[in-house]
């Protein structure tokens, strides 16, 4: 998902459209939130230049309201948060990579209840996705 604020880049729906854009590096690079993962060089682009990096999507949140950038932002995160920031949803239509999540606990110690209930809902989604009926 890509999140906007400055006016020139709404009418983008290509990468193509945002390889020159300023962008925001969100945790480690070569993380989700790197626009490095995001396949520029596959389509024969150059990997847009990170302007800023933060370490954290709450970071990311204040960050952009007062800047001139393009992130990458979890999808149900800005659907919470995003409107009321005044960020703004790029519907992009190159195809855009899939992020892995992967679970490790250790097998002699019971996970505590909320621990357990992340775990219940990763697999979840995951069930969904595989399957289709989640985005």
């Amino acid at each position: 998902m890509f999140i906007v604020l400055q006016m020139t880049v709404l009418v983008a729906r290509r990468l193509a459209e945002l390889a020159h854009a300023r962008w925001i590096l969100t945790g480690p690079a070569g993380g989700p939130g790197d626009p490095v993962q995001l396949g520029f060089e596959s389509l024969g682009l150059q990997t847009p230049a990170v302007h800023l990096e933060c370490e954290s999507f709450s970071t990311l949140l204040g960050l952009m309201p007062t800047t001139d950038v393009v992130g990458i932002m979890p999808r149900g995160f800005f659907q919470r948060y995003g409107p009321r920031m005044g960020l703004v949803e790029l519907p992009i239509e190159d195809p855009l990579p899939r992020i892995s999540i992967h679970a490790v606990a250790r097998a002699d110690v019971r996970l505590t209840v909320p621990a357990q209930r992340l775990l219940d809902e990763f697999t979840h989604i995951a069930k969904e996705s595989e399957f289709g009926a989640h985005e």
